[in-house]
């Protein structure tokens, strides 16, 4: 009898909620944070509670495949005795556009790397050329020039081709020099080497076998980020109740009642600081998790 293990756990996953793609949106995005929170006037956890940002995050995240060819991308690289190089004309092209960009923007490359699946055996056939342009910039900058870039884009380049093949270059403002490091590769295009990488996965490779105890771990991690969402949603809405009681009744003239209303707004305000400690820390768990799942497995 044919053994359709695999396909059964591909098929689950297919349908099964990705918890880091499920905290990422509940943490960041579709559900924000914000200090108007506290007064009522924020959204707290929208994705992570309502379920429509986090729905299409899902969606988008855990209808993944894992592809695996013999070795990198030849539209890509060239395969050397000592390695994969990137080819010339695919270099030349990026840098070009490269470029194009630090003109436009006015900002100095302190390095340009190509990152993510395309330096591993495990791209699809469209998958992304993605180019991070390393700049000495604060985050806040950086994420202006790149929401600037995906705005300006078509008009910027208009009379370039930006495929290689069926795959598209992307390019991204990176303000955090050592974030391109935890990719499963990491190309020099100035210098032309390997920062770290390639990662090359065996022919059998079965993401459910390496990948097991990271699964467990964002399972875990996504039902504490779930509880704790839901209790900070919870207080707000406590919060918001006894300030709306409040300013329907003359409480003032009632020095009893006043005191009782101060001392639970404060208890309610103490619970929700308290919510949003955890999620910070949750937060900086999900950057862990996510690192050791993108460190497994090791390269060969």
């Amino acid at each position: 009898m044919e053994d359709n293990t695999k396909d059964k756990k591909r098929s689950q996953l297919l349908v099964s909620p990705n918890p880091i793609a499920m905290a990422s949106a509940g943490l960041s995005g579709a559900g924000t944070l914000m200090p108007d929170a506290i007064h009522g006037t924020g959204v707290v956890g929208g994705g992570a509670i309502a379920g429509a940002g986090v729905a299409e995050s899902i969606k988008k995240e855990s209808t993944i495949d894992y592809p695996v060819s013999e070795g990198l991308c030849p539209e890509v690289w060239d395969a050397a005795e000592s390695g994969y190089i990137i080819k010339e004309d695919v270099k030349q092209k990026a840098l070009e556009l490269v470029d194009v960009l630090l003109a436009h923007y006015k900002v100095e490359a302190v390095g340009v790397n190509v990152v993510g699946s395309i330096c591993s055996n495990q791209y699809t056939e469209d998958a992304d050329i993605d180019v991070h342009i390393q700049v000495d910039l604060p985050s806040e900058t950086a994420e202006k020039l790149n929401n600037l870039r995906k705005i300006e884009s078509e008009q910027l380049f208009k009379d370039q081709y930006l495929f290689i093949g069926l795959h598209p270059l992307e390019f991204y403002f990176q303000p955090n020099i050592y974030a391109d490091m935890g990719s499963c590769g990491c190309y020099d295009l100035m210098n032309d080497k390997w920062l770290s990488g390639p990662q090359l996965v065996d022919l059998e490779f079965d993401p459910y076998e390496e990948y097991e105890q990271s699964w467990n771990e964002a399972f875990e991690f996504g039902t504490r980020v779930h509880t704790t969402l839901f209790d900070l949603h919870k207080n707000l809405y406590k919060y918001n109740a006894i300030l709306e009681q409040a300013s329907n009744q003359d409480i003032y003239s009632n020095e009893a009642l006043m005191s009782m209303v101060d001392r639970r707004l404060e208890e309610v305000k103490d619970q929700l600081l308290e919510n949003m400690r955890v999620v910070a820390e949750l937060k900086d768990e999900m950057v862990q998790v996510r690192r050791r799942a993108n460190m497994n497995p090791q390269n060969p």
